[in-house]
């Protein structure tokens, strides 16, 4: 019995944590968690026994990790309330400071071989989502941008996900690690692995998954940090609109001459 009333209150933990505004993970909140284990040999039937503990253990850790993500984040709005002496609203993440700016400029190869471009006037909406595979919300981020890449086919839309993934150092990464995640979550959006953040910096990401709507014109029409339950609905929205013509932020004043 205690075994069940222990079940029914983290499943009800993960439900109240998962309808949080705030689901983003930085690289130094996912570094405290721990370290996964390897299983042993044995026979058939204990090796599979075994790999779905593993597994299991690899998605609890996973989960820690978001859990820890969003506890920061309140007790960080809980302190500057309590400062303040009322409610504020979150800072701004430095992706979002880029809402309305001109898209940077940036070209580069995806992993099957297509040219992509991000910024600049086009003839296509851009959608970009910036991840890590030690990202839980990436995780589950992802196959709602392969659902979005199914619903505009044929259509002026790109959608294209980035990898933030480091190649050298304690999370490194290999290409292999990476198709890997894309098989294992069944997503074939075609991504770039930008272990220089060479497009990172540029776009100033530092929590994931961190999501771009670029529109026809350049500008930077939506961002979205974290991988909030309904991400791809909000995006599908969004684009939808401006095929239709619509600008989902208002454009730069001129510069005086």
């Amino acid at each position: 019995m205690k075994r069940m009333d222990h079940t029914t209150l983290l499943a009800g933990l993960a439900l109240s944590l998962m309808s949080l505004p705030v689901l983003a993970q930085t690289e130094g909140e996912a570094q405290q968690a721990p370290a996964t284990t390897t299983a042993t040999t044995g026979t058939a039937g204990e090796g599979d026994l075994r790999s779905e503990i593993e597994a299991l253990k690899k998605e609890i850790q996973a989960m820690r990790g978001d859990m820890r993500a969003v506890l920061t984040e309140l007790r960080s709005l809980k302190a500057a309330q309590a400062q303040a002496g009322k409610p504020q609203q979150p800072q701004k993440r430095p992706a979002e400071e880029l809402l309305g700016k001109p898209a940077p400029e940036v070209s580069f190869k995806l992993n099957n071989n297509e040219e992509r471009k991000l910024g600049g006037k086009s003839d296509k909406v851009k959608v970009a989502i910036f991840y890590a595979t030690w990202c839980g919300f990436c995780k589950r981020a992802l196959p709602g941008f392969d659902q979005l890449q199914k619903d505009f086919a044929g259509k002026d839309v790109e959608i294209m996900a980035i990898s933030l993934d480091d190649k050298e150092g304690a999370r490194a990464k290999t290409e292999a690690d990476l198709v890997a995640l894309m098989e294992q979550l069944k997503v074939t959006v075609p991504f770039h692995w930008d272990a220089e953040r060479k497009i990172g910096n540029p776009y100033k990401v530092q929590s994931f998954p961190t999501s771009f709507v670029v529109g026809k014109s350049g500008l930077i029409e939506a961002v979205h940090v974290g991988g909030p339950v309904g991400l791809d609905k909000t995006i599908a929205e969004e684009v939808n609109k401006l095929l239709a013509g619509e600008s989902l932020v208002k454009a730069p004043a001129p510069a005086k001459s």
